[in-house]
C-alpha cells in the first residue's frame, strides 16, 4: 500500500488496483528481501513527507475513482495497511504464530477500519 501510495503521489499512477495487485518484484522473495523492500518504501514515506512543502495534505491527487484530497488517499492506504497487517495477524495466530509487537486497538485509533476482520 505504502508503495503504491508513492506511485500515486509521485509518479502520478491513478489506478492503485494495478499496482495493489502486481506481483512482487523477483527481487523480493526471502524475508530478509521482504524487510529490506519494507525499509526502503518507509524510508521514501519519510523522504517524501519531510519534502512534501504543505503538510495540510489539501492538494488533490488523481485516482481511478476521480480527484481526491491527498489527505483522504493517505488515510485510505493507512487504513488499508492496517486492515491488510490485521488480517496477516489473525492468519498468523491462527497457525499458533505470536507476533513479537502485533498491532492493537491503539494503533488503529481514528481509523476509519472496516468492522470485520475479512470485509
Amino acid at each position: 500500500m505504502p508503495d503504491a501510495f508513492l506511485q500515486a503521489v509521485e509518479n502520478g499512477v491513478e489506478d492503485l488496483t494495478a499496482v495493489y495487485n502486481a506481483p512482487p518484484p523477483a527481487q523480493v522473495r526471502t524475508v530478509e528481501q521482504i524487510r529490506a523492500y519494507g525499509a526502503g518504501v518507509a524510508a521514501r514515506v519519510q523522504r517524501w513527507w519531510a519534502a512534501l512543502p504543505d503538510k495540510s495534505c489539501r492538494q488533490t491527487v488523481k485516482t481511478y475513482y476521480g480527484a481526491r484530497p491527498l489527505h483522504e488517499l493517505l488515510e485510505r492506504c493507512t487504513w488499508h495497511s492496517a486492515q491488510h497487517a490485521r488480517q496477516i495477524i489473525a492468519v498468523l495466530e491462527g497457525f499458533g504464530i505470536r507476533p513479537n509487537e502485533p498491532l492493537t486497538e491503539r494503533d488503529y485509533s481514528g481509523l476509519p477500519m472496516p468492522k470485520g476482520l475479512w470485509e
